[in-house]
């Protein structure tokens, strides 16, 4: 059966790997290091092997200038948009990302393509002062609405001790928020979208599934992809994830400690 190739949980390929990708695609496969036991192995690329390519993304944009050299593979996006804020200090701003994301709906179809708000952050600054990324949630929903987008995943930030020490090295202290808080936040964002006729997706947030409606996440869905491409892929569940992740199996090529986003919040560099 033809794999899942993601591209990647572990850093943004298309942004700032692109190249590299698609050096490995006319190759027809990469050799990638098992992140826990470092031993590395080799992953098929050929157009034979590969079900659907799976890119995640802060920024499409060098992507879509080079779209069609990812012809003859099924590609699906999953596209974070967040609200700007000091967190993502090297992210373009959504007056070019938004357009990023009509281009792909154009060229590949809305249902080929997911929205992720992910993740939700809460801080303060030295002086006490409190912010949270939902600032534009609403304008991103409104744009992703008129895209013909009907979900949107979320999730809330890990508080990783690396995260923690990066963001008070930032001067921020990251707030760690209560299920019973997390769950009236989604609670308030799931409202906020039926009226753009969107559902919200948890993604590795079990504690809000089932706040107004809001259903687990399968971010990599076998069953949505093998009907998408008309041929079956591996639909089981991902046991090298976490276990409130909904996603199946697939092989990520990417690697930890090479995105250049610079994210705060970002799990994926230490």
């Amino acid at each position: 059966m033809k794999k899942i190739i993601s591209a990647s949980r572990r850093t943004d390929i298309p942004a700032f790997h692109l190249d590299w990708l698609l050096s490995a695609l006319m190759k027809g496969s990469v050799e990638v290091v098992n992140p826990i036991s470092k031993m590395p192995y080799t992953v098929s690329l050929k157009k034979t092997d590969v079900h659907t390519l799976v890119l995640w993304s802060k920024d499409f944009g060098r992507f879509l200038k080079n779209a069609d050299l990812f012809s003859g593979y099924h590609l699906y996006f999953l596209f974070t948009l967040n609200s700007p804020s000091v967190l993502e200090p090297r992210i373009p701003p959504l007056s070019e990302r938004l357009p990023q994301l009509s281009e792909l709906v154009n060229r590949f179809g809305s249902e080929r393509v997911a929205w992720r708000f992910d993740p939700i952050v809460f801080w303060e600054d030295k002086n006490g002062n409190l912010y949270n990324n939902l600032s534009h949630f609403e304008e991103i929903a409104e744009f992703t609405a008129k895209c013909g987008l009907k979900r949107c995943i979320t999730s809330f930030v890990s508080p990783y001790r690396k995260v923690i020490i990066r963001m008070e090295n930032a001067g921020f202290r990251l707030l760690k928020l209560t299920e019973e808080q997390k769950r009236s936040i989604a609670g308030d964002i799931a409202q906020k979208l039926k009226k753009f006729d969107m559902e919200l997706l948890s993604c590795c947030a079990p504690e809000i599934v089932g706040v107004e409606g809001i259903k687990k996440s399968h971010c990599i869905d076998g069953e949505l992809l093998s009907r998408l491409a008309g041929e079956p892929c591996e639909t089981k569940k991902d046991k090298g994830q976490r276990q409130e992740c909904g996603c199946s199996i697939s092989s990520d090529i990417g690697t930890y400690n090479t995105c250049h986003s610079e994210c705060l919040y970002c799990y994926a560099n230490s």
